[in-house]
């Protein structure tokens, strides 16, 4: 089950590093345009990465918390499993004793 998940965290990843790459290439080329128009739909197409970057971040997050709290439910199973055990071995060894 967290491997699906590790496998979705690592591909909203990529995605992050992609998207950056390319706001990098379009923040290089702002800085060379000299066309005010030209400029204008570069710095909407910046906007529109920054945003979905955000997107995508949030993803991650929602991601992030699914595993965190499978991971706490998980514990807790294994916590209340433990402590039966633990009981019945008392008793047992109470028994033998």
């Amino acid at each position: 089950m967290f491997n699906k998940y590790a496998q979705l965290g690592g591909g909203l990843e990529e995605e992050i590093a992609e998207k950056r790459k390319e706001l990098d290439r379009l923040e290089v080329q702002l800085k060379q345009e000299r066309d005010e128009t030209r400029r204008r739909n570069i710095e909407r197409s910046i906007v529109e990465m920054k945003n979905k970057i955000v997107g995508i971040q949030e993803k991650l997050k929602a991601v992030l918390g699914t595993v965190a709290s499978k991971a706490k439910e998980m514990a807790s199973k294994l916590s209340s499993g433990a402590s039966s055990l633990a009981s019945k071995l008392r008793t047992v060894c109470a028994w033998v004793s």
